[in-house]
């Protein structure tokens, strides 16, 4: 029997679970704290796809590329502005060598780390050129869906959607992170939710949704999640962090067990979540506790 594609299988009913996070783990297995996780697709690839294998195993059913960073922008800032192409043809391949039958392979695209006009320097037509060179290799490599993660800014928004729909149809998802402000939950631009969840009711996208954050509690993650369904009428995806990130003996830590991320789990469901994963700070162990409760719900 031939796999359901993405879109099918939530619109099933289903609640699948999607992977945690590349970066924290990288560096856990020794990735340099500031050098950039998507560099090892070329510089250390058995680690990364080690990484894919543990989420695999963890009972993920969906997994995401190694690119968050790859785009012309940010890579630059690690010499690597003219490879983005090679970054991300090296990422598809590498997680096409672990994903199994019964797993979407998601091609997943980051924020351009630069602010867009007027209030920084590139252009709406250069921020869509330069998600769509990632978005091309994507497509070229045959990824079964894309997600666009981590951004804060509404037109930075419109203009990754808007690069994803110049190349192809397939099954979108788009994520907004937010943060508390004195003012309550806002993206770092200080859109509320309720404006994100608006901005991806009218947009093109298939599946809406909240990753990371900063100071976000679960009963946060609820909201947003309420938020998004109620407004857009669409799939919601939520990938929370492991709580916010702190310092300990020198080394950065994450507080939030996998068994609180179990706990969490009915809640974001009756909320209206359908996919349901992991951001920072969060590992195979996470993902493993996610995939028993969402298996719970459904006996």
């Amino acid at each position: 029997m031939a796999k359901q594609s993405l879109l099918e299988a939530v619109r099933s009913g289903k609640i699948l679970v999607c992977d945690g996070a590349m970066g924290t783990e990288l560096q856990r297995m020794g990735l340099p704290f500031g050098l950039c996780g998507d560099a090892w697709n070329l510089d250390n690839p058995g680690a990364v796809a080690e990484v894919h294998h543990r989420y695999l195993d963890a009972g993920a059913d969906l997994l995401l590329t190694n690119t968050f960073s790859t785009n012309k922008y940010r890579l630059a800032h690690f010499g690597l502005g003219e490879r983005v192409r090679e970054v991300a043809e090296q990422a598809v391949r590498i997680l096409r060598g672990v994903i199994s039958e019964h797993v979407w392979l998601v091609g997943e695209l980051g924020p351009l780390g630069e602010f867009l006009e007027p209030f920084g320097d590139i252009s709406r037509s250069e921020a869509i050129a330069a998600f769509r060179e990632t978005v091309e290799v994507f497509v070229g490599e045959g990824v079964e869906a894309i997600i666009i993660e981590t951004i804060t800014s509404l037109d930075e928004m419109e203009a990754a959607v808007e690069a994803v729909r110049t190349v192809t149809d397939l099954p979108l998802a788009a994520c907004f992170t937010f943060e508390v402000s004195p003012a309550g939950l806002r993206t770092m631009t200080g859109a509320t939710p309720q404006q994100c969840a608006e901005l991806l009711a009218q947009l093109p996208v298939d599946i809406v949704g909240c990753n990371c954050g900063t100071n976000i509690t679960s009963t946060d993650y609820e909201r947003i999640v309420q938020i998004l369904s109620q407004t857009s009428q669409k799939p919601v995806l939520i990938e929370p962090n492991a709580g916010t990130p702190e310092l300990v003996d020198g080394q950065i830590a994450y507080r939030t067990t996998p068994a609180d991320f179990a706990r969490a789990v009915p809640a974001y469901v009756q909320q209206g979540a359908r996919i349901i994963g992991g951001c920072c700070g969060t590992g195979p162990d996470h993902i493993r506790a996610i995939r028993s409760a969402v298996d719970a719900l459904s006996r």
